[in-house]
């Protein structure tokens, strides 16, 4: 009795078992990314308004006028990095969410494919 071996039934049954782990990686990966330009963009922001402090400071009249024009800049980059806030907490809402269906895709497969040979 000599046993056959197929090496293609058996790379077909690891790409079928570890599919639903490379999609779960690759949305991981999409989503450290989005997160990351969003971080990104908050250190520009935050770059651009020390520079626009240091002008301010620069070319300021009076304390008068340096307190006026910084206070108004302190508040648009306070609206800026809330709004970022914003992006990032629904940027991470939805990775969550995206892993979490991910990994009932992976517990449900097995019990499909289980259901079918049976």
């Amino acid at each position: 009795m000599t046993a056959t071996y197929d090496p293609n039934a058996w790379f077909d049954a690891c790409r079928s078992a570890f599919a639903p782990v490379l999609r779960t990686q690759e949305e991981c990966v999409k989503s450290m990314d989005r997160i990351a330009r969003l971080q990104y963009a908050i250190a520009g922001d935050v770059l651009e308004s020390s520079l626009a402090q240091a002008h301010v400071a620069l070319d300021a009249k009076s304390p008068g006028d340096y307190l006026a024009k910084s206070t108004e800049l302190g508040v648009k980059l306070g609206e800026k990095l809330r709004t970022r806030t914003q992006e990032v907490v629904s940027a991470t809402v939805e990775a969550q969410s995206s892993v979490t269906r991910m990994a009932g895709d992976v517990g449900t497969r097995p019990a499909e494919s289980t259901k079918k040979a049976a």
